[in-house]
Order: C-alpha cells, then structure tokens, then sequence
C-alpha cells in the first residue's frame, strides 16, 4: 500500500522532484501499471498527462515552498507586520488552490483512461491516501513550540 501511495502522489499530485524521476522512473511506472493493470496505450497516455502537468506543478512547487519560507521570515521577524503576513497567507492560498485545482484535472484526466474496474482500484486508493498522506505530512511537521 505505502509503494501504491508513491506511485498515486507521483502521478495524480505530480509533485515529486524531477530528480525523483529521474533516478526510478521504470519503479514507479511499473508499480502503477501492475496495481491498475494498464494497457499500453494506457501506460502511454497516463505518462503523457504526468509530461504535460510536471513541470507547471513543478514551478508551483518551487513558489509554494519560497513563499512559505517569507511567510516564516515576517512571522519571525523582530518588527512583524501583520498585514504584510496576511497577504503572504493571501498569495499562498491562492497558489495552493491553483495546485489543487490542477491535481484535480490531473486525476479527471487519469480516471477518464481507466475502465469502471480500474477507476473503482482508482478511486478507493485516492481515498485512502489522502487521509494516509495528510496524516504522514502532519507527522513530519515540526512543532512550532520546538523551534
């Protein structure tokens, strides 16, 4: 289950590093075509919606993480301002519905590949995942207190 994670972040979340591709791109691949059961024009299609969404989310990836680390700098900052750390909250909600939203086409785009049977294996692993992957986020979030 903890590989089938991997593999469902990888393509519908399409968040993962580059370099992470880079260095197991068959792994991963392999372990989604074998859960799903995918044909090879499946397989085609699933790495042309992974291509064609990598590197916007890439980028927002790259946005999100610079803008959390000013969001950090004003909250710690010995003059914090409070609208300036309002609107940093503000740029980062937005960018972090324009991910999700582009995560949520992505699965569309993957669902509409699938068979009902590969869809139903989809959509139940989706479900479980999330709850799997926020709670393993929260786990390795670091507690402000400790700092």
């Amino acid at each position: 289950m903890k590989t089938f994670m991997y593999l469902v972040l990888a393509f519908a979340f399409v968040t993962v590093s580059g370099s992470v591709f880079a260095q197991k791109p068959d792994s991963l691949n392999e372990k989604c075509m074998n859960i799903l059961n995918l044909t090879k024009e499946q397989k085609l299609k699933m790495e042309e919606i992974h291509k064609s969404h990598k590197n916007e989310m890439q980028i927002n990836k790259r946005l999100l993480n610079e803008k959390e680390a000013q969001l950090q700098e004003l909250r710690t900052s010995n003059n914090s301002d409070i609208n300036l750390i309002n609107a940093k909250v503000d740029e980062i909600s937005i960018l972090k519905s324009k991910m999700m939203k582009e995560h949520e086409a992505i699965n569309q785009e993957i669902r509409k590949i699938l068979t009902d049977e590969q869809r139903a294996i989809y959509d139940k692993e989706m479900k479980g995942n999330k709850g799997r992957h926020k709670a393993e986020m929260e786990k390795n979030k670091p507690c402000p207190a400790q700092k």
